[in-house]
């Protein structure tokens, strides 16, 4: 997944979406009305082994529009056109595409008093940073856990934060339990 630590190229996105879910292409430029978008184009759909069709959205942004400050705007603009499905995958693209984030944006239906009302995750929740400089183990990581067979619950699960908290301190304790057996500690003589 070298493509990650590169400025962004469409044909090196578009060859991993083929080569890790099940995607059809389907270029379609959509015209939204944004101060900080240069242009949205829908560049197909991925389908989830359980039958869930999430379109796939490039956005270019405008020069004076900051990825890493933008990231909630940017994100509740996707959710205004993803209609009924329950996500989308998006890249955003700056003006160099020297840097390029990438988002999951789930979409949860809840009831409430209210009736159904729909919800997008967090900003912060499904959203990576990737290009030049980028650190790029995480999302490499929740990728490698992803493929044609996978569910939009896997997709959910793969990159949810909780989960990268739940892994990170199973292995701080298994860590601990192992350090404790290792170390001689100097009042263990006197137990």
């Amino acid at each position: 997944m070298k493509f990650l630590k590169k400025a962004y190229n469409r044909e090196d996105y578009l060859n991993f979406l083929k080569d890790k879910f099940n995607f059809s292409q389907l270029i379609q430029t959509k015209s939204i009305g944004n101060d900080d978008v240069e242009s949205f184009e829908q560049l197909g759909f991925i389908t989830t082994i359980d039958d869930n069709k999430l379109p796939v959205f490039e956005i270019d942004i405008k020069p004076n529009t900051k990825l890493e400050r933008n990231r909630v705007g940017l994100r509740h603009l996707v959710a205004q056109q993803v209609g009924s499905n329950e996500g989308a995958l998006a890249v955003f693209v700056d003006d160099n595409n020297s840097q390029w984030r990438f988002s999951f944006i789930a979409i949860e239906y809840s009831l409430t008093e209210r009736g159904v009302e729909k919800e997008q995750t967090a900003s912060k929740r499904f959203t990576y940073l990737f290009g030049e400089g980028a650190k790029t183990r995480t999302a490499e990581n929740r990728f490698s856990k992803l493929g044609k067979q996978s569910t939009l619950k896997d997709l959910k699960v793969a990159f949810a934060v909780e989960a990268l908290n739940k892994e990170f301190y199973d292995k701080l304790y298994n860590w601990y339990l192992n350090a404790q057996q290792q170390v001689k500690f100097p009042n263990d003589e006197k137990r």
